[in-house]
């Protein structure tokens, strides 16, 4: 079996895990035999996760192996996955010399300013996604030219890129552009793209939220054609979240989707995609018609065709208490009490909430009661704890293992509360956890797990986080836990020589053939391994 981890969170239906590693196990990754590798200089911050490709037939000129590795400088850079050498097979530029800055983006038409959550630059923040058939990937890099008419004005575009794998040479870019419902046309400038983008068949789907609720913006979701496709990079659909008309003449904004960086979730036959959104303008009584805070089901034409809004979406529109903090995960289908497979569908919350559908009836709205599989307070020991039950957010896509003693989900806390893992009981989750481990540490945003299919010993939890803070310039810690028992294995700060470098928020690292593969906000890319 080869390894190619080719999408956010290892596959469409992000599950998080990569169950060909057969050299990592729980026996190896620890300080005495595991440790840093080499490290691969780029220019630019990583927002987006790496990516892995086997190339079975490859050419005598390229490596077998490519890990690649997009910057928010618009740089895209390939690496030999297997090799120390710190010149790049080869690199991309989409559009470094004009990439916006973030004190532009992050500030309202008045010119008052706003907290930067990415910084200083903003351009390829979402993770690509690599059509391995024909060896492309795409892309959505921002930049901010100089106006021809106005140069004092700054314009902000979004522009889809194609890039063939082997070579870094452009297969074709298109200007992302589209009319709003209810007035208005797509904004690069107020448009953010942070979730990582998908692809099914010949199409690629993109997402966008706002920045720092700095208004206007809008939940959306696009659909192009590949370069492949009968429609080359031309724009195919369009799903608004809020575009509900009220009789004033108005309209509802925002839902944004960014997910903590998560993608939309793909079922296993590629007929429906799974998007999470943020809170918005509109209320209950708009509960199917606009969908903020809400779980939406679309089919690949981007129309909806089912949704779960709670029954306290006022709530959290008011508290700023979004749902798409958590990307959306597929499990495996579980089987009920009478022996009847169920679709599943999952993601976590602000709330410290795991959320878990039934895929063939989401649930819709209700005013009193939420019509779903299970609504599972991952973190009560929250509850009197800091405003806007911030210890207890989940921002992490949930990871799903079939461990040696059965099925279980993984989620982590985004403050002080640490890792836990629950089993399934028929198509629901024991509510005690059956591992956990109290973490001190902030925070934890997004998780990979490492495995030899379900083997005892071969379980391995990855993930990055910070002994002092939550944004830019702190310290990334490389940590490694048993994923049976969530016992600590590694931690990079037990050997100065192993330490990582700046904190990349909301990145996971990757593990491939032996290798974890870690995102910094250093300027370079991590590679760890066992020792010689």
């Amino acid at each position: 079996m080869v390894t190619n981890i080719l999408t956010h969170h290892c596959n469409p239906q992000r599950t998080g895990t990569n169950t060909l590693e057969t050299t990592l196990a729980i026996n190896n990754v620890h300080s005495s035999s595991f440790g840093k590798l080499w490290e691969y200089p780029v220019r630019g911050r990583i927002y987006a996760q790496p990516l892995f490709v086997t190339l079975v037939d490859a050419p005598r000129d390229l490596p077998q192996h490519l890990v690649f590795v997009a910057t928010a400088e618009n740089l895209v850079y390939a690496f030999d996955a297997d090799s120390p050498a710190p010149n790049p097979v080869w690199a991309y530029d989409a559009g470094a010399d004009i990439v916006a800055y973030a004190g532009r983006v992050y500030m309202e038409d008045n010119g008052q300013g706003h907290g930067q959550d990415i910084t200083p630059v903003i351009g390829i923040i979402g993770t690509p996604v690599i059509d391995l058939a024909h060896f492309t990937m795409y892309l959505v890099a921002k930049t901010q030219p100089k106006s021809d008419v106005d140069p004092d004005h700054d314009e902000f575009y979004d522009t889809l890129h194609a890039i063939d794998i082997r070579t870094g040479k452009s297969r074709g870019t298109v200007q992302i552009s589209g009319h709003i419902e209810g007035g208005g046309l797509f904004n690069a400038r107020r448009e953010n793209q942070r979730a990582a983008l998908a692809l099914v068949n010949d199409r690629v789907y993109i997402a966008w939220a706002g920045y720092g609720d700095i208004d206007p913006y809008d939940g959306l979701v696009m659909s192009y054609g590949t370069a492949d496709s009968g429609q080359p990079l031309k724009k195919i659909d369009h799903f608004q979240v809020a575009r509900f008309k009220p009789l004033a003449g108005g309209r509802h904004k925002k839902g944004g989707i960014w997910q903590s960086g998560g993608g939309p979730a793909i079922d296993d036959r590629g007929t429906f995609l799974y998007i999470v959104t943020g809170n918005g303008d509109s209320s209950n009584d708009h509960a199917g018609s606009d969908f903020d805070s809400s779980t939406v089901k679309l089919d690949l034409n981007l129309h909806p065709v089912d949704y779960f809004t709670p029954s306290f979406q006022n709530y959290l529109n008011e508290h700023d208490l979004d749902m798409s903090v958590s990307g959306p995960m597929i499990p495996d289908d579980q089987l009920d009490s009478d022996g009847r497979p169920v679709k599943l569908l999952c993601h976590g919350s602000k709330t410290g909430e795991l959320f878990l559908f039934n895929r063939d009836n989401m649930g819709k709205f209700h005013d009193d009661s939420n019509d779903i599989v299970q609504q599972l307070r991952v973190f009560p020991d929250a509850d009197d704890l800091d405003h806007q039950m911030a210890p207890s957010h989940i921002h992490t896509t949930p990871i799903y293992w079939r461990a040696p003693d059965g099925p279980r989900i993984y989620v982590a806390s985004d403050f002080n509360l640490g890792v836990r893992a629950f089993r399934f009981v028929h198509e629901k989750l024991d509510p005690h956890p059956v591992a956990r481990n109290f973490f001190p540490r902030a925070p934890i945003t997004q998780m990979t797990l490492s495995s030899a299919a379900s083997r005892p010993g071969s379980g391995v939890l990855w993930f990055i986080s910070s002994p002092t803070g939550t944004v830019a310039s702190y310290p990334g810690i490389l940590y490694a836990f048993n994923a049976e028992n969530l016992e600590m294995l590694f931690c990079s700060e037990d050997n100065p020589f192993d330490r990582l470098g700046d904190y990349p928020r909301f990145t996971a690292p990757i593990v491939a053939n032996g290798k974890v593969y870690a995102p910094t906000f250093s300027n370079k890319l991590v590679v760890y391994g066992l020792k010689q």
